[in-house]
């Protein structure tokens, strides 16, 4: 068993460090829908930074999310949305 965890450990490292850029950094999407993105607009209010151009390309996103029938989606697959990604949005 612990060889085969100790083998499980190198695969992951392997990999990782062949996705790692020249600057130290990795490049993999983590995609939340909008949820993240709504409340980082509430987080950003609540404390009073009026950081207007971080804020609007926050709604920039959102609305670009929002499909045709009005509504939001936390899964790409949700053919009518999303009730609590709808009401985030909002």
């Amino acid at each position: 068993m612990k060889q085969r965890v100790e083998a499980e450990i190198n695969r992951l490292v392997t990999i990782f460090v062949k996705d790692q850029a020249s600057d130290g950094s990795w490049s993999y999407p983590f995609e939340t829908g909008i949820s993240t993105d709504c409340y980082m607009i509430i987080l950003l209010r609540t404390l009073e930074i009026n950081d207007e151009e971080l804020i609007q390309s926050l709604v920039d996103r959102i609305v670009s999310k929002q499909g045709e029938n009005g509504s939001w989606k936390l899964f790409y697959d949700e053919d009518d949305g999303n009730m609590t990604a709808t009401v985030e949005a909002y």
